[in-house]
């Protein structure tokens, strides 16, 4: 019996990415010279908000692996870590658990300023965080994702690709 794929988990980058608001735009009470007023866009939503209110089932009953770091929060501030640790306590969960972190620069929490970051674990929750920043830049050994049966990624950007070092 063949194994699938690592490739084949479910990744969740594009709903955590796309994420919008439903309320109506409201007009711009100050148009330009002339031009009829400009809508306002729509509030922005995280993806992890949307995630765990309206699509919590896609992750339910499965041992979910996260890729993020100190951007990835919702609109209070609190890290996806948290939030995926207490959404496994929701009966529509149905028992999904996270099970491993994977760390990019500055690693999970972003407190890390140096290269070659350790594999370790999450200090607030105890999870074992992989880092895709340490001595040697391979991605994660299959051992880490074979046991997943999905991926959740939450790197939140405005589109910028400066270098830190």
């Amino acid at each position: 019996m063949s194994r699938p794929p690592r490739y084949s988990l479910i990744a969740l980058a594009v709903l955590l990415a796309l994420a919008c608001a439903s309320s109506a735009p409201e007009e711009d009470e100050s148009p330009q010279m002339g031009m009829a007023p400009r809508r306002h866009p729509l509030p922005l939503v995280p993806g992890i908000t949307v995630l765990l209110h309206d699509s919590l089932e896609l992750l339910a009953g499965k041992k979910v692996g996260l890729l993020t770091n100190q951007t990835g929060i919702d609109e209070h501030g609190v890290s996806d870590v948290d939030l995926l640790v207490a959404a496994g306590k929701d009966p529509r969960s149905n028992g999904m658990q996270l099970t491993v972190l994977f760390s990019p620069e500055h690693g999970i929490r972003g407190t890390e300023d140096h290269v070659g970051i350790a594999d370790g674990k999450d200090a607030a929750t105890g999870i074992p965080i992989i880092s895709l920043y340490g001595n040697n830049p391979l991605p994660p050994p299959d051992s880490a994702l074979d046991q997943l049966g999905a991926l959740v990624i939450d790197l939140q950007d405005i589109g910028a690709r400066p270098w830190t070092f």
